[in-house]
């Protein structure tokens, strides 16, 4: 039958057609992800070159020497702010390199920007997770799903199709926010690289403008609610407005408490690590009674993993579990 219909699996269409939708928000919210970058490439793009000029002003040679500056130097909240924020950049990124140049010589001159951790994680944290990867490996999947003959197998395909796209939907859909509000700060950015010019590229001349100018930070209001609660709620409320079939989606909350743990966890590790951390996220995997969708972060001594039970033939999807492992030094 067309469109993955079974006589013996009725809903395979409804499976097929939430599977589409999800695939469909996925491409919305990854083009919504591409635009923002580009976005935040353009407005960054022209202070690049200005990096190496304020970081030789300081003995820098480079970004980590930079770092090590901030840990030798820096005191009190200031220091304890870049450690808290340090580790979640990619300096490979050229807009992490902007952002983090940046917020480096503000900490070297001891000065305390608060919600900073709105600039933790730059872009590159997330380029990490492979989000987009996943969702079009999925979108890919889903033609080739109806060409399976039995019904069976296209609901077990199908409903890995649909736990997939749900979780790369949430996440997707956090990346954006933080792009928004990453968007919101880069007047702040650019403000900070216009002391470094007014300054002449001295040291003692930008901490002092630094130190007597006030930044501006964006409007509290303004900004978008990053947690993935509060997220994944939105989603629903989506769902809810057009009257999607969701009878095969994973708990969402338990799914949006899971992620956000993970993300603070993630988060503390991250000020006691040494090395940049690193994360991977992979498609479920199917078992013969259990598909498990499984989220390994890595930061060294530590390893963190997340069990998702997904919907089995005889029941729902249930909770999720957190294991830690201590990988020794």
């Amino acid at each position: 039958m067309g469109n993955g219909q079974s006589l013996f699996y009725p809903d395979n269409g409804n499976r097929y057609n939430r599977a589409q939708q999800l695939g469909n928000d996925c491409e919305n919210y990854k083009y919504q992800f591409e635009s923002k970058k580009a976005e935040l490439e353009r407005v960054l793009g022209p202070y690049q070159d200005k990096i190496n000029r304020v970081m030789k002003a300081f003995g820098c040679n480079d970004l980590d020497d930079l770092s090590r500056l901030v840990e030798k130097t820096g005191t009190g909240e200031a220091l304890e702010q870049w450690n808290r924020v340090k580790n979640v950049y990619d300096k490979s990124e050229m807009i992490d390199q902007v952002i983090y140049g940046a917020m480096g010589i503000v900490a070297v001159g001891g000065l305390i920007i608060s919600s900073v951790g709105a600039l933790a994680g730059g872009i590159g944290f997330f380029a990490g997770l492979a989000v987009t990867g996943n969702i079009l490996l999925v979108l890919g999947a889903l033609g080739l799903i109806f060409d399976a003959i039995m019904g069976a197998v296209n609901r077990a395909k199908l409903r890995e199709a649909i736990n997939s796209l749900f979780e790369s939907r949430l996440k997707i859909r956090r990346i954006v926010a933080h792009l928004d509000n990453l968007l919101l700060w880069m007047p702040i950015i650019q403000e900070i690289y216009q002391v470094f010019e007014d300054a002449g590229y001295t040291e003692d001349q930008i901490i002092k403008k630094l130190k007597d100018k006030k930044l501006d930070e964006p409007v509290q209001e303004d900004m978008k609610d990053e947690n993935y609660y509060n997220i994944a709620r939105s989603l629903r409320d989506l769902d809810e407005s057009r009257g999607s079939w969701v009878n095969e989606d994973p708990y969402w909350e338990t799914l949006a408490n899971t992620l956000q743990s993970i993300e603070d966890a993630t988060s503390q590790m991250a000020t006691r690590a040494t090395t940049p951390l690193q994360a991977r996220s992979l498609l479920p995997q199917t078992h013969k009674n259990l598909k498990m969708a499984t989220t390994n972060f890595s930061l060294p001594p530590y390893s963190l993993e997340v069990y998702s039970p997904l919907s089995t033939d005889e029941q729902p999807p249930v909770s999720l579990f957190l294991n830690f492992y201590y990988l020794g030094v």
